[in-house]
């Protein structure tokens, strides 16, 4: 099925941008089956957004300097702008395939100037993108939160082997000797449940975990959720869930997000409300880094689950109305993560949010890089909600008349979904 692409981006009105914005960004591509829409790993592009100054980007794969015939790319993007760079050419040399075997695929964007960066999967029916975290990606231990849910299984492209839709995770090393300690609790490729080992990289060189047995791959119990990563140097960790389906219709479809050590997580988190049909179990996957984690609902003061490390508790958003009671509010006792599963119809997608103790931003920059339903996911203070200023070539607004108010926090915190057409929030034009 073809997917419409839902662009959800979560801006906090304060100080400064910790979570996407920075000038060094570190991933290991993703493997994307050939198999949806053959040839469906392609296009391939690169995103690159300014603010107020103009930047030279360099990207590189410090592990193979056979990168581009032996030559870095080089972007010179102006202040407010976007560039959208096209790196099909590479894909051989992109994706982190096979697993369980180290590679040299680790992409390196290096930027004179603050920027915004993702990675962009973008066949037309099975697009998503990778939003790199910057110096926020990296760290020392993670947990993998990826789902089990039944009804989010892979799509099944068999007799085709070599080319699955399967779960996985990609750790990218940022130095040399660099150890990577792998515990999961089901088995990977390679290695049994249960039983730690050891994987070792240098800087730029990849590893990609995942079950990808023909028999097995495309059931949501063998995904490696909550498999715990341990590195003695910085790593970047992503995930993938490739051609997951939705129990509402017939698509199938990519998701993908870069995660975040567990020392930069939170416990209390809102996710805005999407657009996929009812019965569609658009979901908020909460995962536990510590044991004797409770989770709480909307401030109710009664726990909804207790987890150990490693286990999460699905909140089912189903229940609420995009245009009314748009939000849902969970806290935990101990640091979490937060992953949201969204998106529209039955085309859905997910993304890890930041917790509400993040810094925030005074100005975010974005990029529509599709004329495919837009939607502008804002999470803001009571009291700033009228303080909003769209500046682009559109004739995009965002009136403080579309926040309402989060339920369990007091009316602290305030939020709004904007949809935009292409007249108010052009492709392919920054903002």
């Amino acid at each position: 099925m073809k997917k419409a692409l839902l662009f959800a981006l979560t801006s906090f009105l304060s100080v400064h941008l910790t979570a996407q914005t920075g000038t060094e960004f570190w991933v290991a591509p993703p493997d994307v089956t050939v198999r949806h829409n053959n040839p469906g790993d392609e296009p391939i592009f690169l995103n690159v957004t300014t603010g107020n100054a103009p930047a030279v980007v360099t990207v590189s794969q410090p592990a193979n300097p056979a990168f581009n015939g032996g030559t870095p790319i080089v972007l010179n993007v102006p202040a407010n702008s976007a560039v959208r760079h096209n790196m099909t050419a590479l894909k051989a040399q992109l994706e982190t395939r096979p697993t369980n075997t180290v590679r040299n695929t680790g992409l390196l964007v290096q930027s004179t100037a603050d920027i915004t960066c993702y990675y962009e999967s973008s066949n037309t029916n099975n697009p998503d993108i990778l939003a790199l975290k910057g110096a926020n990606g990296l760290g020392y231990e993670f947990y993998i939160p990826l789902h089990k849910h039944a009804p989010f299984h892979n799509h099944d492209f068999m007799p085709h082997a070599n080319d699955l839709a399967f779960a996985s995770f990609d750790i990218v090393a940022t130095e040399n000797n660099t150890t990577v300690l792998i515990y999961s609790p089901v088995d990977v490729d390679g290695h049994a449940a249960l039983t730690p080992f050891t994987v070792y990289l240098d800087r730029g060189e990849t590893y990609s975990c995942a079950n990808t047995v023909p028999a097995t791959h495309d059931d949501p119990s063998t995904h490696p959720s909550g498999a715990v990563v341990l590195s003695n140097k910085p790593v970047a960790v992503s995930i993938k869930d490739d051609s997951n389906h939705n129990p509402s219709g017939g698509c199938y479809d990519l998701m993908l997000d870069q995660i975040v050590p567990v020392d930069i997580l939170g416990t209390d988190y809102v996710a805005v409300k999407g657009q996929l049909n009812n019965g569609g179990d658009e979901s908020l996957f909460i995962m536990a880094v510590q044991n004797n984690t409770q989770v709480y609902v909307d401030g109710n003061p009664t726990p909804v689950a207790t987890l150990f490390a490693g286990q999460y508790y699905r909140h089912d958003m189903d229940y609420l109305n995009s245009s009314a009671d748009n939000s849902a509010y969970v806290s935990a006792s101990k640091p979490v993560y937060a992953i949201h599963v969204t998106g529209f119809g039955c085309e859905q997608g997910m993304a890890i949010l930041p917790p509400l103790n993040c810094a925030g931003s005074t100005q975010l920059s974005f990029t529509r890089s599709t004329s495919e339903p837009f939607y502008l996911n804002l999470l803001v203070r009571s009291g700033s909600q009228n303080d909003f200023v769209v500046n682009g070539p559109g004739t995009a607004t965002i009136p403080g008349s579309a926040f309402q108010a989060v339920p369990g926090t007091g009316g602290a915190w305030l939020a709004a979904q904007i949809q935009y057409n292409t007249t108010q929030v052009p492709v392919n034009q920054a903002f």
